[in-house]
C-alpha cells in the first residue's frame, strides 16, 4: 500500500538469495522418499471420497518440504531424500485446519469466534446481538463480523431472529458447536519407535547451521542461497 500511496511499483530488492536457491534447485532435483507415509494413510479417517486426492497433495507437500531442506536431510542407499517426521510437522500446522474443512469435520476458528462472540453477548445482556455488537466484540470492522456471522447462520450454528429486512439483526445461538474431528494426526500420533529420533519435539525440523556440514557446501564463500535456508 506504501508503494500505492508513492505511484512506485514494488522493487525487487532482497530477492537476490531466493533466485539463487531456485536455480541451485533446479540443478539439484531429487526423488523424495517418506518413510511413514503407509502409517499416515493408516491414521487419516477415510471420511470423504476427496481425501484420496488431498492425501496425494499432502506427500507432495512434504516431498517439497524435504527437497527444500535437503542439505539437512539423509539419504537412501538410492540417492533419495528420506523425508523426516519434521517436515511433515511444518506441512500439518500449515493445512490441517483446510484438510478438516474440505471434508466438513471442523468448523473455522474464525466461525467459533463468531458463534462465541453472539454468545457472550446474549449472556452478559440477555439480549440477542447485533452484527455491530460483534465486531466490537471481537474487534473486527462491521462488514466481516456480518460475513462471519452469516457464515455460521448458514451452518445451522447461529440464528437471526430479526425477520424483517434493513432492522437491527437479532442473533442468537441456535445449535451446539461441534467437537472438531481431527483428519491429519499429530506429528506425536505419526511417531513409532523407529522414527522417536526424528520429532526431537519440534514442529518445524531441525536445521543445521552451514558451518556444521561443510562437506555440503564445497565453497570458500557459501553461496547466496543459504540465505534463505
Amino acid at each position: 500500500m506504501r508503494a500505492i500511496a508513492a505511484n512506485q511499483a514494488p522493487t525487487s530488492a532482497g530477492l537476490e538469495p531466493w533466485t539463487a536457491l531456485q536455480q541451485w534447485l533446479e540443478g539439484n532435483v531429487t526423488e523424495v522418499v517418506i518413510p511413514y507415509a503407509t502409517r499416515l494413510a493408516g491414521l487419516i479417517p477415510p471420511l470423504a471420497v476427496r481425501l484420496r486426492r488431498d492425501f496425494k497433495a499432502l506427500l507432495s507437500l512434504i516431498s517439497a518440504h524435504a527437497l527444500l531442506h535437503q542439505q539437512t536431510r539423509e539419504r537412501d542407499e538410492q540417492g533419495r531424500i528420506i523425508a523426516t517426521i519434521g517436515d511433515y510437522a511444518a506441512v500439518r500446522e500449515l493445512v490441517a485446519e483446510l484438510f478438516a474443512h474440505a471434508v466438513d469435520a471442523g468448523v473455522s476458528a474464525p466461525v467459533r469466534a463468531a458463534v462465541s462472540a453472539v454468545d457472550e453477548i446474549h449472556r452478559r445482556t440477555g439480549k440477542a446481538a447485533s452484527y455491530k455488537q460483534v465486531a466490537e466484540h471481537l474487534d473486527l470492522d462491521l462488514s466481516a463480523a456480518r460475513r462471519r456471522c452469516q457464515t455460521a447462520i448458514k451452518a445451522g450454528y447461529l440464528r437471526n431472529d430479526e425477520t424483517r429486512r434493513g432492522q437491527r439483526a437479532k442473533l442468537v445461538v441456535a445449535d451446539v458447536l461441534p467437537a472438531d474431528v481431527e483428519i491429519l494426526p499429530t506429528a506425536e500420533a505419526l511417531v513409532d519407535g523407529t522414527m522417536a529420533a526424528d520429532l526431537g519435539g519440534v514442529k518445524t525440523p531441525t536445521q543445521v547451521p552451514v558451518s556444521a556440514a561443510p562437506e555440503a557446501f564445497p565453497f570458500d564463500e557459501a553461496p547466496a542461497w543459504t540465505e534463505v535456508l
